[in-house]
């Protein structure tokens, strides 16, 4: 039972990080960077032209997300579906710890959960790797690696899940 929650402890550290990450790497405005300028998929980046961060210059531009090319609204929806289903699997981890008799049945469900948000993940990174094809030279930036990384880490999450899962099996 003491390693179950262990696990279920390291568990949520980790699929918060890659829910951070995962967060993070949609919003920010660093998917590829091109003539000195960043962009996302949320927002363009937040600089003048001296480097420094300037209000005027750093809009949302949440209510146009889906009117961009098909592979960035397949990008922006699979980090969606992936952001809320890692979401819903802390949540479920968290009410795990108030499952006293079923404890073992609600973890086999978090490594399913984690994999599902790794693919996703993994997909988006994918795709937009696959289909960026933008003039001027452009490189991928911050968010993108972010993403991969968020990515990478759902998988240990998903790891880290099934031997909590293991565990709570076998040492209950």
């Amino acid at each position: 039972m003491c390693v179950s929650i262990c696990g279920q402890i390291g568990y949520l550290v980790i699929a918060s990080g890659a829910l951070i990450m995962s967060f993070f790497s949609l919003f920010w405005p660093h998917w590829y960077t091109m003539n000195g300028k960043d962009y996302g998929f949320v927002s363009s980046a937040c600089y003048d032209r001296t480097g420094d961060i300037g209000p005027d210059q750093c809009k949302a531009d949440i209510e146009h997300i889906f009117d961009r090319a098909d592979y960035n609204r397949t990008v922006v929806i699979l980090m969606i579906v992936g952001i809320i289903i890692t979401f819903f699997s802390i949540l479920w981890c968290l009410a795990s710890f108030c499952a006293c008799c079923c404890r073992s049945h609600f973890l086999h469900v978090l490594p399913v959960f984690s994999v599902i948000a790794g693919v996703l993940f993994a997909a988006a990174v994918i795709t937009f790797a696959a289909s960026y094809n933008h003039g001027g030279n452009p490189k991928l930036s911050d968010s993108f690696i972010i993403a991969a990384c968020a990515s990478a880490v759902s998988f240990i999450a998903a790891l880290m899940a099934g031997l909590t899962a293991y565990c709570s099996d076998r040492c209950a």
